[in-house]
């Protein structure tokens, strides 16, 4: 003979609560946290309590995105420009990132200045990226 719920008195008892020590079926109790229902609910409401509501938000990237596409077009634009007009004393910069790496190309007379310059400014946009990912984290807590 088995014996029967101690929540619901219709099914048979397959487990035991860790909390209360009832047993309980396969429809009365959570099998992820070992309680019954009735022992659940002041957990889940406690745990309701202190949650932080963890979206990953994609706006931000997506600004940022746009941003440098925006900066790359424009960029382009400019070294067509240059380039027509055919200034004899021009100079321009190729600076990559790959991974902790940077790759760079120069050329005409002011090349390292423009390189030092180019760098500076990426360290600045890193600073700035971490300062607007870390201040949109702490708005959410």
């Amino acid at each position: 003979m088995s014996i029967l719920c101690e929540l619901c008195g219709k099914r048979p008892a397959k487990y035991v609560c860790q909390e209360c020590g009832r047993r309980v079926c396969q429809r009365c109790f959570n099998v992820y946290y070992e309680l019954c229902k009735d022992c659940l609910k002041p957990v889940l409401e406690e745990m309701e309590q202190y949650h932080v509501k963890e979206v990953f938000d994609i706006n931000w990237m997506l600004k940022f995105m746009l941003i440098g596409f925006t900066m790359i077009f424009l960029g382009i634009f400019f070294v067509i420009l240059a380039s027509l007009a055919a200034i004899p004393e021009t100079s321009g910069v190729f600076f990559f990132f790959i991974g902790p790496f940077p790759i760079v190309f120069g050329y005409g007379p002011y090349a390292p200045y423009l390189a030092i310059s180019s760098f500076f400014l990426f360290i600045f946009l890193l600073f700035f990226i971490y300062w607007w990912y870390k201040r949109k984290n702490t708005e959410k807590i």
